[in-house]
């Protein structure tokens, strides 16, 4: 409810501090990243609502949901330049506002609802596709030490830095840690990038502290765009560079009936025998880990097909109604798969 009530002016919360702190955005009236969570929230309550039955509350929370869907694109979208706004101000409720700046994290919290199962976020899911467009092209920037004009310059080896496009203020230019891992998975589910191209990009901020700094453990909140720390260290923003390993094996699952359980994956990487042989992907849920792999067989033009196997290294799924790789499921009901076990099948039966 106070979700809902920090945004009933606009449809999206008003002047609500965020993680990125030092950005200065509650002096704005709306920031990207603050509407873009308030969706998730809508969207994951609406969710466990009618998991637990409770209608009234899943149709409120939905509600709202596609209030700030609308709201959303009315107020932050620029359709000039087609991204949305890092932060609006003079906004008028169902109008529209003044826009500024270009923010390379607005959209982390769509990379959990992809990670969670939870799906779209935006009305127009296109319109995420042109936002990032924009925003590899304005973000992947950085300065020449050696230009007295201290102008951008493109290329961002170390990292997207996280604000452009406002009268650069503290850390504008600088890299926090999140961004362009959020960017690299986002990237990925849209098929924006392929996976290598990427992790190419997320790689940048790693080899900067393992390499550059020399120190893999020593992680800065937030570094310059020259790949050395400015701010904090040994912090935990690069972990979620652990989405792209849900963005490249598309898992998801849905355990909310406890018996009728379903895992399903849709590999970025395909196993067709043309650009790859096959696959070894890892597999994460809450106290289970395993692998899901694909190897494509060529024995003739007639059975080649895609070999599938899901093994478990740790933990236990009992009651798994759904297994499937690429829309080809477990051809058996399953009761129980534990560490040590796997389950083998094809396109035409089991192996």
């Amino acid at each position: 409810n106070w979700q809902m009530n920090v945004s009933s002016k606009f449809g999206v919360p008003l002047k609500l501090e965020t993680t990125y702190d030092i950005l200065g955005f509650p002096k704005y009236d709306l920031s990207l990243y603050s509407s873009v969570f308030h969706l998730l929230a809508m969207r994951a309550a609406a969710e466990l609502a009618r998991v637990k039955n409770d209608t009234e509350f899943m149709q409120e929370c939905q509600k709202a949901f596609e209030t700030a869907q609308i709201a959303i694109d009315k107020l932050q979208w620029n359709d000039t330049l087609h991204f949305y706004n890092a932060a609006s101000f003079n906004c008028k409720a169902g109008v529209g506002c003044d826009g500024i700046g270009s923010f390379a994290d607005g959209f982390y919290a769509q990379v959990l609802a992809y990670t969670l199962g939870l799906g779209d976020l935006l009305a127009d899911p296109k319109r995420l596709d042109q936002h990032l467009m924009y925003t590899r092209k304005a973000n992947c920037v950085h300065n020449d030490p050696k230009d007295p004009t201290g102008e951008p310059k493109p290329g961002c080896e170390n990292g997207l830095v996280i604000m452009t496009q406002r009268p650069v203020e503290e850390t504008d230019l600088q890299v926090w840690q999140m961004a362009t891992h959020d960017f690299a998975a986002l990237a990925i589910h849209r098929g924006f990038l392929t996976p290598e191209e990427a992790l190419e990009l997320s790689k940048g901020p790693h080899i900067a502290v393992s390499q550059r700094v020399n120190d893999q453990w020593a992680y800065a909140g937030i570094s310059s765009n020259d790949g050395y720390p400015a701010t904090t260290s040994h912090y935990g923003y690069h972990m979620t560079a652990w989405h792209t390993i849900f963005a490249i094996s598309g898992q998801s699952s849905d355990f909310s009936d406890p018996k009728q359980r379903v895992l399903e994956f849709d590999p970025k990487i395909k196993c067709d025998g043309k650009h790859v042989q096959g696959y070894d992907l890892p597999v994460f849920l809450p106290n289970v880990a395993g692998l899901i792999s694909c190897r494509h067989s060529h024995n003739n033009s007639e059975d080649d097909e895609n070999l599938y196997e899901f093994r478990l290294t740790v933990g236990k799924i009992t009651d798994l109604a759904r297994l499937a790789v690429d829309g080809i499921p477990y051809p058996s009901a399953i009761v129980t798969i534990a560490a040590g076990m796997s389950l083998k099948w094809s396109q035409r039966s089991l192996y």
